[in-house]
């Protein structure tokens, strides 16, 4: 008994076999890291790999999207299969005229096999089936009108031995690019542009884009006479020189001078400072001969706030004959 101390002295101070006692210890806890670490990198390894799925089958869906017949995986072009030349305009339309970028289509991964309805479904059925089985997720089409892209997502079940199952999943679009219609549209500008550029003068342009009635400053028209009001009238409905200031005679051989005419042989006439009697005992009984025999098609009669205004009786009784009544 005396001698167990000095024993378990000895013992402890011994080294013998410490490194199998190290060795025993420590073994479990290395090997759990390296597992760990194992499936960590075949987890992250899941996630590069669904993602390099995922950019291939979005680009190669973008760079086929011009022609529903190309094979996806190479580009190659079938010769005489196309989609039609207006597919362009049902493809802008299929995604709620591009507002808000709504989606135009979307198809589930893996693909039914189902016949596609439209030309938009069919391109995305096509990448669909491409993906490698044992994927799930979506290929779907976002058009915003002047962009769009294919969109495609996936997800795979991957299990960890101690933390159950997790999804490895990945997203990636691609932009869809039509080099052909880019290159039609700028020869179709290079074309025209120098046809149309000289066809109106600025000053023309802002005659025509002017506010009806009101001047550049906001204020109201003012004419130095009614000649100038006439004139404003005329540039106003597109009126010739030719056809200003025309002599017409009615059915009892009365003289009538017409401001304008407009292309469709309506008669435009100006009131600036001429009264209401006048117009009442003189101009409008003409007008109205001329408007039954057929000599215009139309007449319109132009007052202005800052000259002579008809009263509201003598304006009805204009309109019951057919005379249209425009005030600025």
């Amino acid at each position: 008994m005396r001698n167990i101390p000095l024993k378990l002295s000895r013992f402890v101070r011994c080294e013998k076999g410490s490194y199998t006692l190290e060795t025993t210890l420590l073994f479990p806890f290395i090997l759990i890291a390296t597992l760990v670490i194992i499936f960590m990198v075949l987890y992250v390894y899941q996630n590069v790999f669904m993602y390099s799925t995922a950019s291939m089958s979005a680009e190669r869906a973008s760079f086929a999207w011009g022609n529903s017949h190309k094979i996806v995986k190479t580009g190659e072009l079938q010769v005489y299969k196309n989609d039609g030349l207006y597919w362009r305009i049902g493809d802008f339309f299929s995604g709620g005229f591009g507002l808000f970028g709504s989606s135009a289509g979307e198809v589930a991964i893996p693909s039914s096999g189902a016949k596609s309805s439209g030309i938009v479904t069919k391109k995305l059925s096509r990448t669909a089936a491409d993906v490698p089985t044992g994927m799930a997720g979506n290929v779907k089409y976002v058009n915003h009108g002047l962009t769009s892209y294919v969109e495609v997502q996936l997800n795979k079940p991957f299990r960890f031995p101690f933390d159950g199952t997790k999804q490895a999943g990945a997203m990636a679009s691609s932009y869809v690019t039509d080099p052909t219609e880019f290159i039609r549209i700028i020869d179709l500008t290079r074309s025209y542009i120098g046809t149309i550029k000289d066809r109106i003068k600025p000053n023309k342009a802002n005659a025509v884009f002017k506010e009806r009635g009101v001047q550049a400053d906001g204020k109201e028209l003012r004419f130095a006479s009614e000649k100038d009001a006439a004139s404003y009238i005329g540039n106003l409905v597109g009126s010739t020189e030719t056809n200003r200031r025309i002599e017409l005679t009615t059915s009892d051989h009365r003289k009538r001078m017409v401001d304008a005419f407009d292309k469709d042989n309506i008669a435009h006439q100006v009131y600036y400072t001429t009264p209401e009697s006048q117009i009442r005992s003189d101009q409008f009984p003409k007008d109205v001969d001329l408007l039954k025999t057929g000599k215009v098609s139309g007449v319109v009669y132009y007052f202005f706030k800052t000259g002579n205004v008809p009263s509201p009786g003598f304006r009805a009784e204009l309109e019951r004959e057919g005379i249209r009544v425009v005030i600025y």
